[in-house]
């Protein structure tokens, strides 16, 4: 059954985000036999990170459905994926520009189990539903309702939708990077929801770092004394990492792989670790890795070398900026008015939003749809709550011109967008 709206209405959420809201609901409510099928088409789009054609199959569906609604939109080409970007130009020159952030990778590869496109009751199961091909289309048909009532209170509206989220080895950071240092939007990214009511306020970040030890291999029997375990060495290290007393809340360490020695018949000459740690702010990576550092001379096998390399790739956190809570107590509002408890998240998982707030811009995330069971053969999302995230959505991109959100002063009137090596491929009116 579809939520309805609720007659309350909250004192602090304007008469014009009110209209936003039921408009949006009534005309995605009515859409959704189009969205159900259309989201069908694009999951049945096979566009793991590794699959070109089915990447750049979803990048040329979301070009053409941008500029549609009358955006203008450019495909930035790479050998690995297309990426696509949009620009849309409100009626508030005054207001913050704002981003919506997507990607449409997903991680069903050959030998990851994907789920069937298969609706059970509200549920609508498929592979990278949640993650996000859900999420994309909800903001498609909230934009499809924004204009369809002809509401424009924004500055410009940019979109941008990369094809590498899910790797490690990324190709795509330099879009995301130009656009939020030259126009400095307020981001809001589509990853999935747990709730009708939530926001996620912030992410953790993520920075892995290879350890490396070196001993001396000997015969385990004959010789063992003579031998400096690389083994042992590490294990004890691994172990006063994940031990450390007194670590600032929200940080955990993971190890794995951890590989070491040839036979056990011989002492283990060289032995290497994974180790993974999340945490909520740059300041906390930087307290643990000075912990781990003082470690590494507390020795258990005298003369093995020790070594600590970071791995490129790390993700930073999505930190809470003043006008990042702003934003944030504003959807609380418009979320209550539509009769949700209003739930922010602080959530473990990172995602390009922190990439986003590193590169000098605020961020929030689960913009989504809500669905739940990402990267797993159960992964969903509920149908019968799209209408109202898409409402609060709208609600939200119309509430960004009414707070007082700073913004770049000489924001270019064009825009430049760069491709992956930075170079300039094509240039949006703004």
């Amino acid at each position: 059954m579809p939520y309805s709206l609720p007659i309350d209405i909250h004192p602090d959420v304007t008469s014009y985000i009110r209209t936003t809201l039921v408009e949006t609901e009534h005309y995605v409510q009515a859409a959704m036999p189009r969205f159900t099928k259309e989201l069908r088409t694009i999951c049945d789009i096979a566009s793991a990170s590794d699959n070109t054609a089915g990447l750049n199959t979803m990048a040329d569906y979301l070009e053409k459905r941008l500029a549609a609604l009358g955006f203008t939109t450019e495909i930035i080409a790479h050998e690995r994926g297309n990426a696509v970007i949009g620009a849309l130009t409100g009626s508030n020159p005054a207001a913050r520009p704002l981003l919506l952030l997507a990607h449409h990778d997903t991680v069903y590869g050959e030998g990851v189990t994907a789920p069937p496109n298969t609706i059970v009751g509200s549920h609508f199961f498929g592979p990278g539903v949640a993650d996000m091909k859900g999420g994309v289309l909800q903001a498609l048909y909230t934009l499809e309702a924004l204009r369809e009532y002809h509401h424009t209170n924004f500055s410009r509206i940019l979109f941008l939708s990369v094809p590498d989220e899910e790797i490690d080895n990324r190709y795509h950071t330099g879009l995301l990077e130009t656009l939020c240092r030259t126009y400095h939007p307020f981001v809001l990214t589509l990853e999935s929801a747990r709730t009708l009511g939530n926001v996620v306020v912030q992410r953790k970040g993520v920075q892995r770092y290879t350890i490396i030890a070196k001993g001396i291999a000997a015969h385990a029997g004959a010789e063992f004394h003579s031998g400096k375990s690389a083994v042992l060495e590490l294990a004890h290290q691994m172990v006063q990492f994940c031990s450390l007393p007194n670590l600032p809340d929200g940080v955990t360490v993971n190890i794995g792989p951890f590989r070491g020695g040839t036979m056990p018949n011989v002492v283990a000459d060289y032995a290497e670790a994974t180790i993974e740690v999340r945490f909520l702010t740059k300041e906390h990576l930087a307290y643990v890795v000075n912990r781990w550092e003082a470690c590494l001379g507390k020795q258990l096998v005298e003369g093995v070398s020790l070594s600590m390399t970071p791995v490129s790739g790390g993700i930073p956190p999505m930190e809470l900026s003043a006008h990042s809570q702003m934003v944030a107590d504003h959807f609380g509002k418009i979320a209550e008015l539509l009769g949700h408890e209003y739930y922010a998240e602080v959530r473990g998982g990172s995602s390009d939003g922190g990439n986003a707030n590193a590169h000098g811009t605020d961020a929030l995330d689960g913009f989504g749809a809500v669905g739940h069971q990402g990267h797993s053969p159960e992964e969903y999302i509920d149908l019968a709550a799209v209408p109202h995230r898409a409402a609060i959505l709208a609600a939200t991109i119309m509430s960004i011109a009414d707070l007082p959100l700073a913004h770049a002063a000489d924001a270019p009137a064009k825009q430049a967008v760069l491709h992956a090596d930075k170079s300039i491929v094509a240039v949006l009116p703004g």
